[in-house]
């Protein structure tokens, strides 16, 4: 929901390849990496240097501490690698989801849709292979085409898990990231606190460290620090899972005005409702976008439930919307007046009021400011 500042991780780049390259060292020199069975050459060529056949250490730092984009500038065949890894984690979403129902025509045009959406050399091997001539077919040819390409998947995140996987990661290290990365609210549901503490000695908080590409799948990103979302429990550990949602990318966007909070008025309303008298209306998040982004912005509401659990703030939204009516009507002139007095800013006046600066930029600052800001300056 709200969009993460990535020079966060920038300030802990350093910090963090200090720390687990020597874990991640050791892995690879007791792996016995064998072939990558979508190219038929051993993975190994992907963590050494040409050269002098050591590990390349320019790569490996760039795979634990580099953006998605940096990786597949280094080796560009991990493009393919993370199209493969993203044909299988959505392919529920977007294949057996839309199933249901449709014709068989239809069914092959959805099959046909996703196989395009991720084709890569990797995955075109399966699609050009004499068993699958025919596998958008049926359920059941299609089905064993998934099966197959996740068999391949599987055996190569084997592989990499030699090196490369989140259990190299220990506890401590996971709270002092979460600490020094220093994200306070949980950036997809702008609902819990994200609190720091310390536990004699040791640091600890209140958040999760989460995949934004799970783990189980993309297992390549399971130690690179830009796949790592500070996020609460409930976000992380009830809803988000390793289900195949496509959402949005948290270092990249966030909702911005394309998603916004508004209320909405029921049978039960009445004009008491708009002006905080009462509870009897719905909170409404409404969706502008279009295209791909559209996806990803619907892609969060649904996986995080933001529309049904943001029915619990109807009294917070009530006294925001009374706040605003008494500053506009009664009492405008006497606040007004008072706050001239007191020389505040604007945004002084807003926390005064609200509770809330209402800046865009900082609305990752404190839970519900995306509803306040929306409430507030939509109404």
């Amino acid at each position: 929901m709200i969009k993460i500042d990535s020079q966060r991780l920038l300030n802990v780049r350093d910090y963090y390849y200090k720390e687990i390259y020597s874990t991640v060292s050791t892995c690879f020199h007791a792996a016995t990496l064998g072939i990558n069975p979508f190219t038929g050459k051993n993975l190994r060529t992907w963590f050494v240097t040409r050269t002098t056949g050591n590990l390349n250490e320019s790569f490996l730092k760039i795979l634990l501490t580099g953006t998605f984009d940096e990786i597949i500038a280094e080796i560009p065949e991990i493009e393919y690698y993370l199209l493969t890894c993203k044909f299988l984690h959505f392919s529920f979403e977007q294949v057996d989801a839309k199933l249901p129902g449709k014709k068989k025509a239809d069914r092959i045009s959805i099959r046909r849709a996703h196989v395009h959406k991720y084709s890569n050399p990797w995955l075109n091997k399966h699609t050009n292979a004499p068993d699958h001539r025919s596998f958008l077919s049926s359920n059941k040819n299609y089905s064993q085409f998934v099966h197959d390409v996740k068999a391949d998947m599987d055996q190569l995140n084997a592989l990499i898990a030699q090196i490369i996987d989140y259990s190299n990661i220990s506890r401590g290290l996971r709270h002092e990231l979460l600490h020094r990365i220093g994200i306070e609210v949980c950036p997809y549901c702008n609902r819990q606190y994200i609190t720091s503490y310390k536990d004699g000695t040791a640091k600890k908080t209140t958040a999760d460290l989460d995949h934004f590409y799970p783990n189980s799948i993309f297992k390549l990103l399971s130690l690179s620090l830009y796949n790592f979302v500070p996020s609460c429990q409930i976000c992380n550990s009830r809803f988000k899972l390793a289900k195949g949602s496509e959402i949005l990318y948290p270092y990249e966007s966030g909702f911005d005005r394309d998603t916004y909070f508004d209320v909405a008025l029921t049978p039960s309303s009445n004009s008491d409702s708009l002006i905080g008298g009462n509870t009897l209306f719905n909170i409404k998040l409404h969706q502008t976008h279009t295209g791909s982004r559209a996806d990803q912005l619907e892609g969060s509401i649904r996986l995080f439930q933001l529309q049904e659990v943001y029915q619990s703030h109807k009294e917070y939204v009530r006294e925001l919307l009374y706040k605003q009516y008494v500053y506009k009507d009664a009492y405008k002139k006497d606040l007004t007046a008072l706050f001239d007095n007191m020389q505040l800013t604007e945004q002084e006046i807003q926390l005064f009021l609200y509770g809330h600066a209402l800046q865009e930029d900082k609305l990752g600052n404190s839970p519900l400011s995306k509803l306040a800001f929306d409430i507030i300056t939509r109404s």
